[in-house]
């Protein structure tokens, strides 16, 4: 750009001024407006914003090529013109980019040329959670599902919210309990929540006579662990469904309270996890009415820990209370060794 301390020319020597009279005089003289002269009368340069319309001699009748009009009127003329049509299609584009915005919030696809081929193929995918139990039992035990991880994950997670038939149940629950105990040794933390899914919702389809099938989920020493999840649904599962006599469940009991004896100690359960593990196993042996929680309910109260106690004597009340709430009453055995348990606990 032109060195704009360079003498400003308003007083020029041609007077044919009538060329020059679209330039207003008061926005020349102050040097303001859209445009600028800037040099001498012998060699000036007219400035648009940030764009040079003519330069030459204005002290002269010089005038374009063959137009007859001055040549910085026409080139000022045909910028305001070219500035006009550049103005009409930048809103016209505003206004397509508006059109185009409000089309693509507020339309949906409304037929097969709208979906992906993808999309096409597995109709299910948009919506995993729509799809009927039946369905999704059906592509879970597709021997081909294991080849979409992603797929089968978010499959094993929807589950764990539908409800499927007692016979639907049965089919289910031993492929997810095998599927938690195929994939527990897995190092990737995306597996972590779907193999503990897995555990709750084939749990949750087992019936007391079934729940030995826990048992190797019971076992420490995996990239994922499983008996916290494991034992707090073995509890679950005899809540649900009390034992109708005590002992019937010994192998499995021994199981649990092998766990229960190496927690019960002060220096595992100031440890979160671990003291939630011993209170669950202790709920567990209860829940199952095997004789062996009295003995582990004696180990508790020696340790002399209030807040363990106490926390483990409200999970037994949570017990008792979900027993007492059934339309068809526990047996007597088991709920009278319930009793002795939470007795154990308190005594001085």
């Amino acid at each position: 750009m032109p060195d704009a301390s360079m003498p400003f020319s308003t007083n020029l020597s041609s007077e044919k001024r009538s060329g020059y009279e679209f330039l207003s005089k008061e926005l020349l003289a102050s040097g303001e407006g859209p445009w600028r002269i800037y040099g001498t009368p012998s060699n000036a340069n007219i400035y648009l914003p940030g764009i040079m319309v003519s330069h030459g001699r204005l002290d002269s009748d010089t005038q374009s090529d063959d137009t007859g009009i001055p040549l910085a009127k026409q080139s000022v003329t045909e910028f305001v013109a070219l500035k006009k049509q550049i103005n009409a299609l930048m809103e016209h584009l505003r206004e397509r980019k508006r059109e185009l915005e409000e089309t693509f919030w507020s339309e949906e696809p409304s037929s097969d040329e709208d979906q992906s081929d993808e999309e096409l193929a597995n109709p299910a995918m948009d919506d995993l959670t729509q799809c009927p139990p039946s369905d999704l039992i059906a592509e879970i035990l597709n021997p081909s599902a294991a080849k979409d991880v992603s797929r089968l994950r978010e499959l094993i997670l929807i589950a764990e919210d539908t409800d499927f038939s007692p016979q639907e149940s049965a089919l289910l629950a031993p492929w997810l309990l095998n599927f938690a105990l195929q994939q527990r040794d897995s190092n990737d933390p995306e597996d972590t929540p779907v193999v503990w899914s897995a555990i709750r919702t084939g749990a949750s389809m087992l019936k007391p006579e079934a729940a030995d099938q826990l048992r190797p989920l019971l076992e420490p020493g995996h990239p994922i662990e499983t008996s916290l999840v494991a034992l707090k649904m073995l509890g679950r599962i005899f809540e649900a469904q009390p034992p109708t006599d005590v002992d019937q469940h010994l192998t499995l009991a021994a199981d649990v309270r092998g766990i229960a004896t190496l927690l019960l100690n002060r220096y595992a359960i100031t440890i979160s996890q671990s003291a939630t593990m011993a209170q669950l196993a202790i709920h567990a042996l209860a829940a199952t009415a095997s004789s062996e929680a009295i003995p582990v309910a004696e180990t508790t109260r020696e340790l002399k820990v209030a807040w363990f106690t106490q926390g483990t004597t409200r999970e037994l009340r949570d017990l008792r209370e979900a027993w007492q709430s059934r339309s068809t009453p526990v047996a007597d055995g088991p709920r009278e060794l319930l009793d002795a348990v939470m007795r154990t606990l308190t005594e001085n």
